[in-house]
This record gives C-alpha cells, structure tokens and sequence, in this order.
C-alpha cells in the first residue's frame, strides 16, 4: 500500500511539474519578445491564473491591465480637478482623449474575441498615440507621467503578443 501511494505521489509530481517549468518557460520567452520585459513579467506574475493560461488568456491579462491603467489614470485626473482649477485646465482636454483610450481598449478585447489579432495591434497603437497627447499636460505631476509610462508599456506589450498569436513575431 506505501508503496502504491509513493508510486501516485510520483507520478502526480512529474506530471505537475513539467507544465510548470513549460509555462514559466513560455511566459518568459513570450516577455523576452516584448519591449518591456521586466513589465511584461510583473504583470504576468501578479496576475492569478496565468501560469497555467494560453497565449490568448494572457493577451486578454495585459488587455485588462491596461483597462485598468486607464481608469487609474482618470481618477487621479478627477481628484486633481477636485483639488485644483489649474489643474483642470491643464488636463481638460485629456479626460476626452482618455475616455478614447477606454474604447481603444474595447476594441482590442473584440479583436481577441474574434481572432482579429491586428484589430489588437491598431488600437493599442491608437491608445499609445492617445496617451503621448496627453504628456505634455502629465509633466507637472510626475505620477500621472508614470501612470502613462506604465500604460504606454502595457499597450506595446499587448500589441507584441497580438503579433505573436498572428504569426507575425515568433515565440
């Protein structure tokens, strides 16, 4: 009978524990083609689950962090024009340019629904451009520049898996 539970006991761990190694593997290969590899790794491994997803489960984690980046940023744009009208004037314009990035997003999330790995390309490229209008009224306070930073890095990171599940990038 020891014997049988020792045999089990094996048997389950050297079946776990190569899909472990093959997925951090993969997610380390797939952060190793991106721009932001150190990004690329602290999103994937703080987010539940993604040890053990696809390449398309993953695309749809850096889509959702990015969503939540955007709405990071137009909350602390809100609370800055509650505190401050020179603040508002400064940022006005951003607000509309963000509500856009939230519809980039959207869009991303319908092109990995369908298949339509470049529909996730061109709206993280849209989102990025979006944000990079938005730097100059960012600059007199340094965490929204860094909130952009980190969105910036996210988009670029989702577009390069997008490339990846097209065929475009090889892993």
């Amino acid at each position: 009978m020891k014997l049988l539970y020792f045999i089990s006991s094996c048997l389950i761990i050297l079946t776990i524990l190569p899909f472990e190694v093959r997925s951090q593997d993969f997610v380390a290969k797939l952060c190793d083609k991106t721009s932001a590899k150190d990004v690329c790794n602290s999103i994937l491994q703080s987010k539940k689950g993604s040890k053990e997803s696809d390449l398309p489960m993953l695309t749809e984690l850096v889509i959702k962090d990015a969503q939540s980046k955007v709405s990071g940023i137009q909350a602390k744009i809100m609370e800055l024009n509650a505190a401050s009208n020179t603040t508002k004037l400064h940022l006005g314009a951003c607000e509309e340019t963000l509500t856009d990035m939230g519809d980039h997003m959207e869009e991303a999330q319908t092109g990995l629904e369908e298949k339509s790995y470049e529909d996730i390309v061109i709206a993280m490229n849209d989102a990025t451009s979006g944000m990079k209008s938005c730097e100059e009224g960012f600059k007199p306070v340094p965490e929204l520049k860094d909130m952009g930073s980190a969105f910036d890095q996210t988009c670029s990171i989702a577009a390069t898996f997008a490339d990846v599940l097209s065929g475009k990038t090889k892993l």
